[in-house]
């Protein structure tokens, strides 16, 4: 939390709850939040309204945050985002929980730059609050999940991607 507080600039890669929560964006409000170009400027609407300060970074196009970090957002048309962090001959590539729909070929060009390249992506079948279930005669029932490959081959798979 203390690093948290002493940042700069936040950033957030779409509006669900899970990710743009009203009640902690009180605790930020001296912080610069960042946010993709979305169509229809709801979320950057909303927060104006509240007061906070908000920069919309410009699909596709590098924006230099301080002397050694730059970003570049890719807005994606399922109202998503992924966020690349350049610093120095590293590059950070922030999926968060996205897919990077149509942006793929783009990243992996993007990334031969870079000496050393990080993947962020949370990964996971969709069923997070599905796995816990049971018939009306007591019998448990395996999540869709229990079919699938693993997440490490899931991921190892992306990130060769």
């Amino acid at each position: 939390m203390a690093a948290i507080h002493q940042c700069d600039y936040i950033w957030f890669s779409h509006g669900h709850a899970d990710h743009l929560n009203s009640d902690s964006l009180d605790k930020l409000s001296q912080k610069k939040i960042l946010l993709p170009d979305h169509v229809g400027g709801r979320i950057k609407s909303g927060r104006q309204e509240s007061g906070l300060k908000v920069q919309v970074l410009p699909q596709k196009q590098w924006v230099q945050l301080s002397p050694h970090v730059k970003v570049m957002c890719l807005a994606d048309f399922n109202q998503d985002a992924t966020l690349l962090v350049a610093m120095g001959n590293n590059l950070i590539i922030d999926f968060n929980d996205g897919k990077a729909v149509g942006y793929k070929y783009f990243i992996r060009q993007v990334s031969k730059a870079f000496k050393r390249r990080v993947l962020l992506a949370l990964r996971n079948y969709g069923d997070a609050d599905m796995l816990s279930l049971w018939d009306d005669k007591g019998n448990y029932l395996p999540p869709p999940a229990a079919n699938k490959p693993s997440v490490g081959k899931m991921d190892a798979a992306l990130a060769k991607e």
